[in-house]
């Protein structure tokens, strides 16, 4: 079995996994999560993968990394499964920036404009995609567009919200 193909199967896995160990029914789960029981039995055996919210909220309610729970085999972690605030990238001490150093400073202010200009353009392809297929067809934005774009607004807020404090720190 090829790695794609392993790896396409760990979400089904552990969403079985995880609905087992909680000594949940697919109907109880789907309850908890507000959506139906086939869409739970389809995420478990049929190859169908959840939309990010629903991924998501998985995680949350069984209280599992997001990293882990899409790409470890779970069942193999013998109960050392991370839990959902360990999906951290970094460990906190490294978020911590000595504002006394100028050019720590520099490079997150640097850092920061970077990604502000990704995300700012990967916003104006999705709208650019939007109005393109809106073209010639009913002028509603296809299911999760709107949400996926209000996240994208919600992450260049956030961005600017870290360059202002940056910029308005003033190094001893």
């Amino acid at each position: 079995m090829s790695a794609t193909t392993q790896d396409r199967k760990i979400l089904p896995s552990n969403i079985r996994f995880l609905r087992k160990k909680a000594k949940l029914s697919q109907e109880e789960l789907a309850a908890n999560l507000d959506i139906s029981r086939s869409n739970v039995a389809a995420y478990e055996s049929k190859g169908v993968e959840p939309r990010l919210r629903i991924v998501l909220e998985m995680a949350r309610f069984f209280d599992v990394s997001v990293r882990a729970f899409v790409a470890q085999d779970l069942a193999t972690l013998d109960g050392q499964i991370p839990s959902f605030d360990q999906d951290s990238l970094v460990s906190p001490q490294a978020h911590i920036i000595d504002l006394s150093d100028n050019d720590a400073m520099q490079k997150l202010m640097d850092k920061t404009v970077q990604i502000r200009k990704v995300v700012e353009g990967f916003k104006a392809y999705q709208e650019i995609k939007f109005k393109r297929n809106a073209q010639g067809a009913s002028a509603q934005m296809p299911y999760g567009s709107g949400s996926f774009l209000e996240l994208l607004d919600q992450l260049v807020a956030h961005n600017e919200a870290i360059i202002s404090s940056v910029s308005s720190v003033d190094p001893a």
